[in-house]
C-alpha cells in the first residue's frame, strides 16, 4: 500500500489528489468501536454530528481514516448518495485541516438536511468539525 503524505500536493500528471482507499473508514465493526469509543468526542454540526476516536500510532495507520455514515431518515438511496459524495468532496477540500495524528473520524447525518445545504455553507462547517476533530484526537487516550 502506497501511503499519501498529508502535506502532498498534486503530482505534475494534472490530477488533483484523490480521496482514496487509505483515508477511507469502510469496516462496520471498526465503525460501531468507534462509536463506542469516542463517545466523549462528540460534537454536532448543521445537519451532521462528528464522532473520532484517536488511534495508537503503532497500529498500522498513520494516517486519519473518514467514514460518512448516513441514515435512513435523511431520505432515499439517491439523496443518502449524494449527501455521502457531498461530503466526502468538501473532506477532500479540506485537507490542510486534516487531524496530523492517526485517528477515525466518522461523520454521521440522521436528516436530509445536507443535501440541500449550500455547498459553501457545508464547507465551513466540514472544516470546523475538522478542526474540532484535531482537537479532540490530540487530547484523547489512544486506542489499537
Amino acid at each position: 500500500m502506497v501511503v499519501v503524505p498529508l502535506n502532498a500536493e498534486p503530482s505534475g500528471s494534472g490530477r488533483t489528489f484523490r480521496f482514496s482507499r487509505q483515508f477511507r473508514l469502510k469496516s462496520p465493526l471498526a465503525i460501531r468501536q468507534v462509536m463506542q469509543d469516542g463517545a466523549s468526542a462528540r460534537k454536532r454540526f448543521d445537519g451532521f454530528r462528528v464522532v473520532c476516536a484517536a488511534l495508537d500510532t503503532n497500529a498500522g495507520v498513520p494516517v486519519p481514516r473518514f467514514a460518512f455514515v448516513v441514515s435512513r431518515d435523511a431520505g432515499p438511496a439517491v439523496t443518502r448518495n449524494r449527501i455521502k459524495r457531498r461530503l466526502r468532496e468538501a473532506v477532500r477540500l479540506q485537507r490542510k485541516h486534516w487531524p496530523s495524528c492517526a485517528g477515525n473520524v466518522i461523520f454521521r447525518v440522521n436528516e436530509g438536511k445536507v443535501a440541500t445545504l449550500p455547498f459553501t455553507n457545508l464547507i465551513r462547517q466540514v472544516e470546523q468539525a475538522l478542526d474540532f476533530s484535531t482537537g479532540s484526537l490530540k487530547a484523547q487516550p489512544k486506542h489499537v
